[in-house]
């Protein structure tokens, strides 16, 4: 293996037989030869780091990387920044003994999995880094594409941390693309200066006051353990609990809050198991204790494919199709939401169980009709 072009450091290399490799060596308490090894080639510092972040980049990749490839990168990095290119691949393997021995860092010498002809380095250790860089090539160009998609939303919460990341990834704020992706429902410009605030003090389990705008539009403080953000037809919602009842969930509209403080009350965990609780319910309030029930209504004619495209709930299924209508079920448990939403069909559903909810949209009807002044 003398032309392998590490014939100018015998003791850095050593091939390892058995797993048909070779290895550079650490001297590792050898000072004496650390020093010889570093005599033997001293890097201009400018050149050597700039080589040095691009090679670190490549060295990470399990598949390893071909000193032509290695040259490559390294001299478009250096390109960029108005310096000469590297001429020779002699450069690049004294730099890879210079990163092993300054490092303390195995790097492999493999032989190309399909053509044996071809030698690929990298580092045994493939999640050393020596930048401490936490993502790979593929994992930063993902998470690039992600921030784009995100600037690119109308209606997401502009916060300030997707900024300064898209800042940080290199990412452009502004182009002269449009907006590719929209949310059902925009946040207003109040409530965007909150979401930033609330989503890092559920995250970090911070308990937090804020100043709310109540039904009656006067303004309350109240201090709260949040748990949740949610988003239902066309508004967004702070989920949480006071702190002077740990077992009551509270629903505070984005809109409604003014302005959010953090405070050193001790954090409680929640005790309700949020995924279970808007998992049997249409919308967001559910009354404690009430179990679901079995719900059967009827569609008629011409309007049967919007409910097979967009079911009410996902518990939704079809229990048979007729010529004139569809009959369909849900299993819920049901709520001012849900009466909301029936309502809302008007003609076009009616409600065929016997239960609390029938009642309920009856007695709604029968309301409508006298305040039109017709006798029910």
């Amino acid at each position: 293996m003398a032309s392998t072009g590490f014939h100018d450091f015998p003791h850095a290399i050593k091939h390892d037989e058995k797993n048909a490799i070779w290895v550079f060596l650490l001297p590792m308490l050898d000072l004496d030869k650390r020093i010889e090894t570093k005599s033997l080639y001293m890097p201009d510092n400018k050149n050597f780091c700039l080589r040095v972040k691009a090679l670190d980049g490549l060295l990470r990749k399990r598949e390893g990387v071909t000193i032509h490839e290695m040259l490559h990168v390294v001299n478009e990095s250096l390109e960029d920044r108005g310096i000469c290119p590297v001429k020779t691949k002699d450069t690049i393997l004294k730099d890879l003994t210079e990163i092993a021995n300054e490092y303390h860092i195995r790097i492999l010498r493999m032989r190309d999995t399909e053509d044996s002809r071809i030698i690929r380095y990298r580092y045994e250790n493939s999640n050393f880094s020596i930048f401490e860089t936490g993502l790979s090539e593929e994992q930063g160009r993902e998470l690039r594409y992600a921030l784009r998609m995100l600037t690119r939303c109308k209606g997401f919460p502009k916060v300030k941390w997707i900024q300064k990341l898209c800042l940080a990834m290199d990412v452009p704020m502004k182009d002269d693309s449009k907006n590719i992706l929209e949310f059902d429902v925009a946040i207003g410009k109040i409530s965007q200066k909150c979401f930033q605030g609330l989503f890092l003090a559920i995250i970090e389990k911070k308990t937090i006051e804020i100043n709310y705008l109540d039904s009656d539009s006067l303004s309350v403080q109240v201090v709260v353990f949040p748990y949740y953000l949610k988003q239902f037809a066309q508004k967004w919602y702070l989920v949480a609990v006071l702190t002077t009842n740990g077992k009551i969930l509270q629903f505070f509209e984005l809109e409604r809050i003014r302005k959010i403080y953090f405070t050193d009350k001790k954090y409680e965990p929640m005790e309700i198991d949020l995924d279970a609780y808007f998992s049997d319910i249409y919308g967001i309030h559910r009354e404690m204790g009430k179990k679901p029930v079995t719900i059967k209504f009827q569609v008629s004619r011409g309007y049967i494919r919007p409910f097979i495209d967009d079911p009410i709930h996902h518990s939704q299924v079809l229990v048979c199709l007729k010529h004139e209508c569809a009959i369909f079920s849900i299993r819920v448990v049901p709520n001012i939401e849900l009466i909301h939403k029936f309502l809302s069909y008007g003609d076009t559903v009616t409600i065929l169980t016997d239960c609390e909810l029938r009642d309920e949209i009856v007695k709604n009807l029968k309301k409508s009709i006298r305040n039109y002044g017709l006798s029910t």
